[in-house]
């Protein structure tokens, strides 16, 4: 997305903490304790996008984070790894679009 001469809070939020840690690059992991019927309908929800699951979580959880802090979803998606399909091949579609929308309009509470 190109930007405009007056970068949004959005823009200033992601560049504040690219600046923090310009160098790394090596992947950091975070575990998720959820029972096996919530594991169940995250798998489900993945095969239903022919995605892995890490990779549907790391998605879920980034549309999540772009909502609650007001952040474009492709200025995020820049330093997102390219998306696995379910079965293990990379499709070349670092954005994701292949995988339906992940804009989040509304949330219920």
């Amino acid at each position: 997305m190109p930007r405009s001469d007056e970068p949004t809070p959005g823009q200033l939020l992601i560049d504040a903490v690219r600046a923090k840690v310009p160098t790394r690059t090596e992947r950091r992991s975070i575990g998720l304790n959820i029972t096996p019927q919530m594991n169940d309908l995250v798998l489900a929800a993945a095969m239903k996008r022919d995605m892995t699951l890490s990779a549907y979580a790391r998605r879920a959880i980034m549309a999540v984070v772009c909502h609650d802090l007001g952040l474009d979803w492709d200025e995020v998606m820049l330093d997102e790894p390219n998306v696995r399909r379910f079965d293990g091949k990379t499709p070349g579609d670092p954005a994701g679009t292949g995988h339906g929308d992940w804009i989040i309009a509304e949330m219920t509470t």
